[in-house]
């Protein structure tokens, strides 16, 4: 109980001291909280998966060329028995899109997918519906519907789409609370059309025990692209990857895009060493400034103690308060 009384006695009395010991200590702990923060939301990209270790991506390997993509012939060992899928959904990214409206066009990352994609994923629903009932339907992420619309309700609001098609807006989304590997803008029907001119990613949610590495190793069999005989000599093969690594793994991203996101472990590393580094500064820092208050302290009480000086003394001389 002393020890405290003593030290509140010394914070209130030298202020300076405590005022810089305090700021000191405050800073350092405000930027290790802002780097932690920083590296949780590294950690938990697209945890708004309903199971980012169980929904795979079709991680495609063409002459040394790696990419998300789909299955491109289905024989051999590539045919997965449908029994072992529990959910499959379609996904086509199109970065450099548009969309019209009116007379005014916006640039727009545009997915097109299916309503399998949102029991993969969740999405929170502002406004409207997420089942992409018919061909024309749509939705639109809020960030965009702000930009576009402004304040007005853009459910039921008639946009066309680069290719001369108009989709109705039945839903608005927002954005998950964790970082996501992929952005979009709008979503459209993946029945709109037959042929979007992209090339197409699919995901897989297979049933309790299946055997991922079993289907793995048989996928890493290299196999013709296309028939032998058509002269075609490209080989291929591809493997599952969990959604869990889509944002570590920077071969499956091209460099430069704005739809998908991708990090690496060694930042991480990084930042959380600088993180103990500042930490450990702030501590050493308030520890030190604290020792130099005390000597200075001690100092005084010990010149003091020379002079003979007591509780009740006479007016200083030269800074010390001496015996009368």
């Amino acid at each position: 109980m002393k020890t405290l009384k003593y030290a509140v006695r010394f914070l209130t009395r030298s202020q300076s001291y405590t005022i810089i010991n305090l700021l000191g200590l405050a800073f350092s702990l405000v930027c290790c909280i802002i780097l932690l923060r920083y590296i949780h939301r590294e950690l938990t990209v697209d945890t708004h998966c309903i199971d980012r270790e169980q929904v795979y991506g079709v991680k495609l390997d063409m002459d040394g060329n790696n990419y998300l993509g789909s299955i491109i012939n289905n024989s051999d060992t590539a045919i997965i028995d449908q029994r072992y899928i529990n959910r499959y959904s379609r996904i086509i990214p199109l970065e450099k899109d548009y969309v019209s409206i009116g007379t005014n066009r916006y640039q727009a990352r545009i997915l097109v997918t299916d309503s399998v994609f949102f029991q993969l994923f969740r999405y929170p629903l502002v406004q409207g519906n997420i089942l992409l009932r018919s061909p024309q339907s749509a939705l639109i992420m809020e960030t965009f519907a702000r930009k576009v619309f402004g304040k007005e309700n853009p459910v039921g609001k008639v946009i066309r789409y680069s290719n001369g098609m108009d989709v109705t807006i039945e839903g608005v989304l927002g954005n998950p609370g964790n970082k996501t590997f992929m952005q979009f803008d709008i979503v459209l029907s993946a029945a709109l059309s037959d042929n979007w001119e992209r090339a197409d990613m699919e995901l897989y949610s297979f049933m309790p025990g299946t055997d991922i590495e079993k289907l793995n190793k048989a996928n890493c069999i290299p196999r013709h692209v296309s028939s032998p005989e058509t002269g075609d000599t490209r080989m291929y093969r591809f493997s599952f990857v969990p959604v869990k690594q889509f944002y570590w793994d920077n071969s499956i991203t091209n460099e430069g895009t704005q739809m998908f996101f991708t990090g690496t472990y060694s930042h991480l590393a990084i930042m959380a060493g600088l993180c103990l580094l500042i930490l450990f500064t702030g501590i050493l820092n308030f520890i030190n400034i604290y020792l130099v208050a005390m000597l200075r302290r001690g100092k005084e009480y010990g010149l003091k103690k020379v002079f003979g000086a007591r509780k009740k003394s006479c007016s200083p001389r030269y800074g010390l308060k001496v015996r009368c």
